[in-house]
């Protein structure tokens, strides 16, 4: 018997990893956005040493992840017979981060697309821009790959330290350990055991000052039990009833890229259930060459057609846009899952299965749908995504868990619109520390009834305002990119490329100006903003430039 319980107390030494503590990071940042890395890349080029927990092995968010074709803003705002350049507004190299701005003209348009002027293969961007930057940054930034929040010690109104579970594929694990669906990987990403794929290091992160959620998840407000908004359940924007609902909110997507070889391809039949079929199909203004060249990342030469050499990634409502079931938990489920140390972020499985399904029976169904010979050379493009299976490593989402910030605060949507006739941008917060645009833009899930007044609005150049990056319960919890404090219309607009590493520029240099002023509090930060704007500007515009002149004029 006594061996017996010696064997299986040594079985659970070998299987669960040791706890590794970091002390030495000044700013931790959860990530796995585009809002992340740019966050973890302006804090440390202010000097501040700053650590970035990255979910999988790409960093840049949906940037290599998922939408690797700039959504800038679209065309023109029309009023009368006035028109409002908005895409020329939002393009110019003075209305954007110059980080950002290098990254993309690093990475040249390679795919003709039409949705974006910049298309461009993920792992052109990876090697050409964002791993470059890391590398000189190796003095002050330590990026933590394939690590997931497991648990949070919070005393008060201050988070003490984190925990986080790093996984390491073992030789035999294919695809650097993406040989497998998401549904499929997930408890083991965030288990503590060893398993037959991976190994597995215990991380906690304390002694931090700041630490921030810029993850696509919203996972640190989760853990923490911060105040946050989830899904179309609040009373901000036209809707003073408070009611709504925590698990309705935008659509899930799990992304691939496909290429026409010059060759015929023999792929196997769907290895899995086509779930859904009705749900595919083409918009009437969206044919199979519309489609194809949306968001074109490869073409040998300009065509509006498709042509033997192309790369295209996928992304397309009615196609591998999931409609049939909400992302997160509610938030009751989510906080049982922390209190129980049973944390898989949040998330429903049933969900990013369906995704993942919907999203293979798309491959299959639209590559059928060629009125030309494609059919038979068109195949899945898998170093787009850098997985076994072609699709995305984790889903491009649109909506996520929203902090509330200080004093209640939350962007709203009359923040973001107004009449160009009368002002060329939007509300001026005086605490405002990025700039941003791009409509409200909701992609409607079927099994959701949204108010009316949840609809596609037009916005004018708008500004994020510091408080948007704070959060009321924690001091030393700063957010941003789609986790930031904002209504669910505002999210809309403001989770963007561009404006995903606008926000995340100055959410770093607002962590580093807090480590290097020894300020505890982000309420601290908002008496001295104006000293803040000062190094922030340094880094990312916080006024517009429209036709030559800036916006506010001050």
């Amino acid at each position: 018997m006594k061996c017996l319980i010696l064997i299986y107390l040594l079985a659970i030494f070998v299987s669960t990893a040791y706890t590794l503590r970091i002390t030495d990071c000044q700013v931790v940042i959860l990530g796995g956005s585009t809002a992340a890395f740019s966050a973890a890349v302006a804090s440390a080029s202010d000097g501040v040493k700053t650590c970035l927990i990255e979910p999988v092995d790409w960093v840049g968010g949906q940037m290599t992840l998922s939408v690797p074709a700039i959504d800038f803003s679209h065309g023109e705002y029309r009023k009368g017979n006035r028109t409002f350049p908005l895409r020329k507004y939002s393009t110019m190299k003075e209305n954007n981060t110059p980080s950002f701005y290098e990254a993309i003209h690093l990475s040249p348009d390679t795919g003709k697309c039409w949705v974006s002027p910049t298309c461009y293969l993920p792992k052109v961007m990876l090697d050409k821009a964002f791993n470059p930057m890391e590398k000189a940054l190796s003095a002050t930034l330590r990026v933590f790959r394939n690590s997931v929040i497991k648990r949070a010690k919070v005393e008060g109104d201050t988070i003490k330290e984190i925990t986080v579970i790093q996984r390491t594929p073992k030789a035999s694990t294919k695809c650097d350990g993406y040989d497998k669906l998401l549904h499929e990987s997930l408890d083991d990403w965030y288990s503590e055991s060893e398993s037959s794929r991976f190994n597995k290091q215990v991380l906690t992160f304390s002694d931090a000052g700041v630490f921030m959620d810029a993850s696509e998840w919203g996972e640190l407000l989760a853990v923490t039990n911060a105040p946050y908004l989830q899904g179309i359940a609040e009373k901000f924007d036209g809707d003073t009833s408070g009611q709504g609902d925590s698990v309705c909110g935008q659509e899930t997507t799990f992304t691939f890229g496909q290429r026409i070889t010059n060759d015929t391809v023999k792929e196997e039949p769907n290895p899995y259930p086509v779930e859904h079929p009705e749900h595919y199909g083409f918009r009437s203004d969206r044919k199979w060459e519309r489609v194809w060249t949306y968001r074109r990342l490869k073409a040998p030469k300009w065509s509006s057609k498709a042509q033997i050499g192309d790369i295209t990634s996928q992304n397309v409502d009615e196609g591998n846009d999931y409609p049939f079931g909400y992302l997160f938990m509610s938030k009751e489920d989510a906080l049982k899952s922390v209190q129980r140390d049973e944390w898989m972020g949040g998330v429903n499985i049933e969900t990013i299965r369906g995704a993942e399904l919907l999203a293979v029976g798309w491959h299959y169904w639209f590559k059928n749908q060629s009125s030309t010979t494609w059919g038979d050379r068109l195949s899945l493009a898998k170093e787009v995504t850098g997985t076994c299976h072609g699709l995305s490593k984790v889903p491009y989402i649109r909506d996520t868990r929203r902090s509330i910030g200080i004093d209640d605060f939350v962007i709203k949507i009359e923040n973001l619109i107004g009449d160009f006739t009368i002002s060329p941008v939007a509300h001026v917060f005086y605490d405002r520390v990025a700039i941003g645009n791009y409509p409200c833009d909701i992609h409607h899930m079927k099994i959701c009834k949204y108010p009316p007044h949840m609809k596609k609005y037009d916005t004018l150049p708008f500004f994020i305002p510091f408080r948007a990056m704070t959060n009321k319960a924690f001091k030393n919890l700063i957010v941003a990119g789609k986790t930031m404090a904002q209504s669910f219309m505002s999210n809309s607009a403001v989770r963007l490329h561009p404006i995903e590493w606008s926000s995340g520029t100055a959410a770093g240099i607002s962590a580093s100006f807090m480590i290097k002023n020894n300020i505890k509090s982000t309420r601290e930060v908002l008496d001295r903003i104006k000293d803040l704007q000062q190094v922030v500007a340094k880094y990312t515009p916080i006024k517009w430039n429209i036709e030559g002149k800036y916006y506010p004029q001050e």
